[in-house]
């Protein structure tokens, strides 16, 4: 899109609605693909931090499938076949069955999926907001300060909004010995939790640190 008639106005947007609530510092640059469309560091911010965090070697090359040469259709298209919907779909079967609920996910639909991928690229993007043609398509059903918000809500809060640090007992529990410390060094763990505030990437993997601590206690 660099270079065309709709680049500016486009950037202008982008740069009113999405850019100030971007967290991850390689998608604030608005050049970050056009400079290079293979980049995808952003997928992988500050794993070399977290590498470090444990006790053996780890690293995870990055690959995707080339399914066409549009960059944002053959993002979503990996999305959708690799990364983000088989992992959703495994999870809330195991969630579902494991009380012996069928789960089923209606937008998964085929036709909808085939109707969806007639969609030329230009209508996906509006005004600096992404899925502008479900917002076209509910306007008039979901409320207006829901479909214009540029901004996507997850559930997922700061860790320290629940996680309490500055007790003694949460550190204790947190820091106890168990089999999560044979594969994280504690010492990094500790100086985690005696941060204020902590950055996106890190309340994540703290996040991840202790859901996989109690996962292990609690069936290992």
């Amino acid at each position: 899109m660099k270079g065309s008639g709709h680049y500016q106005s486009a950037l202008e947007n982008w740069q009113r609605d999405v850019q100030p609530i971007v967290r991850n510092p390689f998608l604030r640059d608005p050049d970050y693909y056009a400079d290079d469309r293979d980049r995808r560091e952003h997928i992988y911010l500050d794993a070399p931090t977290f590498a470090n965090n444990l006790n053996s070697a780890f690293e995870e090359k990055f690959c995707e499938t080339g399914y066409c040469d549009d960059l944002l259709r053959n993002r979503m298209a990996n999305e959708l076949m690799h990364e983000s919907v088989p992992v959703i779909l495994h999870e809330d079967d195991l969630n579902a069955m494991s009380v012996s609920i069928e789960n089923r996910s209606p937008f998964l639909d085929r036709g909808l999926f085939e109707w969806c991928q007639e969609i030329p690229t230009r209508h996906l993007i509006r005004d600096g907001r992404a899925k502008a043609v479900l917002r076209a398509a509910v306007k008039g059903v979901a409320p207006g300060p829901v479909i214009d918000n540029p901004r996507k809500v997850g559930f997922n809060a700061p860790i320290f909004d629940f996680l309490d640090t500055r007790d003694s007992n949460v550190r204790e529990e947190i820091l106890d010995h168990g089999q999560i410390f044979e594969l994280v060094k504690k010492d990094a763990i500790e100086e985690l939790l005696d941060r204020p505030e902590l950055p996106n990437s890190r309340s994540k993997f703290l996040f991840n640190f202790v859901n996989a601590k109690m996962f292990l206690e609690e069936f290992a």
